[in-house]
């Protein structure tokens, strides 16, 4: 799918479901220490100025936003601005393909770009399996329920496991995890398990992670990194 094709069947209803929608696509990419990584937005006063960052704090019933000037939340200094959202006239992304899955769509259901392939994807699931080594001290076993995948008509179950396969690599590299986390995720986690479903899901047994897509949503079909990680921290 091209950027042109997605940006018709996004619902751009007003600035403040706008804002809102940037503030959760900001907040979920610093809670994973990756908002250097994120898109900034700029946005347009009423009074003429400009202001860019990253939105941390959106609160419509108070109409105030928080405006985050620096990425890079480690550090000793950040700026930000507070702005009243009833003095804010437009906002400008320049990178709209990082953002554009937290806008409401039910029509949007395949990614940007040539359709991911079997091959590929089972490429990016040993990389994850690396990832997991080196970060959660985890010898992670993988499945992926190929055939489920490959005899799809549809190029929507590639897109599907391309996202989970996107989400559980945001996780696992993730680099504030805890050592009691990190501990009950190595002793209660030996085997992550991919499947296609008729609904999305998440469950643990038998020291099993099943993760069911729901390919008929394509992306949409997927539980979101944030998701996987409320589970895994509510479960473990």
């Amino acid at each position: 799918m091209q950027i042109k094709d997605v940006i018709s069947k996004i619902e751009f209803k007003n600035i403040s479901e706008t804002l809102r929608s940037l503030c959760a696509y900001h907040t979920e990419l610093s809670s994973r220490g990756e908002l250097n990584n994120a898109c900034p937005v700029k946005i347009f006063l009423k009074t003429g100025r400009t202001s860019v960052g990253f939105i941390l704090n959106y609160t419509p019933e108070s109409r105030s936003l928080v405006l985050v000037n620096n990425a890079n939340l480690t550090a000793t200094s950040s700026g930000l601005s507070i702005l009243d959202v009833s003095s804010i006239e437009g906002v400008e992304l320049d990178q709209f393909e990082k953002v554009y899955q937290f806008f409401p769509s039910t029509d949007v259901l395949e990614g940007i770009g040539d359709p991911p392939t079997i091959f590929g994807l089972e490429k990016d699931a040993a990389k994850l399996k690396t990832i997991a080594e080196k970060n959660l001290f985890s010898d992670l076993d993988i499945v992926i329920d190929r055939e489920e995948f490959k005899n799809d008509e549809t190029t929507k179950s590639g897109w599907a496991l391309n996202e989970a396969i996107k989400n559980l690599r945001s996780l696992v590299e993730y680099k504030e995890f805890d050592d009691e986390f990190e501990s009950e995720f190595v002793s209660s986690v030996e085997k992550l398990h991919i499947v296609s479903a008729k609904e999305e899901n998440i469950s643990l047994e038998n020291k099993t992670l099943l993760l069911s897509l729901n390919c008929s949503q394509g992306i949409q079909g997927v539980p979101s990194a944030s998701e996987i990680f409320d589970f895994l921290y509510n479960n473990l």
